[in-house]
């Protein structure tokens, strides 16, 4: 894979759409996310 000049970890995330919108959003509805290291601040 091509790393260029600042490679970065990726992260992919599934959220349940009820997780972000509760009991009105479809039950087989999911949301993916892409995360690059430089999207995230330390905890």
């Amino acid at each position: 894979a091509f790393q260029g000049e600042n490679p970065q970890h990726v992260y992919s995330v599934r959220f349940e759409a009820r997780e972000l919108w509760g009991e009105q959003a479809r039950p087989q509805d999911v949301v993916y996310i892409d995360m690059w290291d430089s999207y995230l601040d330390p905890a």
